[in-house]
């Protein structure tokens, strides 16, 4: 358990369980949309240096080399944006940790500080688990806590937090319903 975690549990309180993000789960869920990116960003910068290549601007046909500039700039962007998305999902699972005690989750991120919240089970007022398609691949899930508290209108930010990536979900949601019931 994280240094940061433990200082803040209570001196009655019980820890139940530690879970971590499932890496693997989390290079693959991520990689069907930044390897795209990186692989267009390549063919940008391919196609600007092509021989004979045009493209057309306003109506306008003109050479590869005129429009060169626009579309290294782009094929660049998408190439940073690619690498750094992959940087964050390589890096994201490692810094995250969640904790389930007898009287409430403890969720700590961040890469350069750590950022530690607390939700108590009476704050929940009801838990779900989301497993899609690369989730089912390596039995993992995503179990949200709905509190109540809002700050988009969006029916999906109702969320207060979520346990993102984890293994065995629905036994987590199991475990933490029974918290909240009792």
């Amino acid at each position: 358990m994280h240094q940061a975690i433990s200082q803040t549990l209570q001196t009655d309180e019980v820890l139940i369980l530690e879970v971590g993000q499932n890496f693997k789960r989390n290079l693959l869920s991520i990689n069907f949309f930044i390897i795209p990116v990186i692989i267009f960003g390549l063919l940008l910068i391919l196609m600007s240096n092509a021989p004979g290549a045009t493209c057309t601007v306003n109506g306008v046909v003109k050479t590869a080399g005129e429009c060169a500039g626009t579309l290294s700039v782009i094929a660049y962007g998408l190439l940073v944006a690619g690498i750094f998305g992959q940087l964050y999902v390589w890096i994201s699972p490692l810094v995250t940790e969640y904790v389930v005690t007898d009287k409430r989750i403890i969720i700590k991120s961040g890469f350069i500080g750590a950022d530690i919240r607390s939700i108590f089970y009476s704050q929940i007022k009801s838990v779900n688990v989301s497993v899609g398609l690369v989730d089912k691949m390596f039995g993992t899930g995503t179990v949200r806590f709905d509190t109540g508290l809002q700050t988009n209108p969006s029916p999906r930010d109702l969320f207060y937090t979520k346990m993102k990536g984890i293994d065995s979900p629905y036994e987590i949601t199991k475990l933490i319903q029974s918290k909240i019931v009792s």
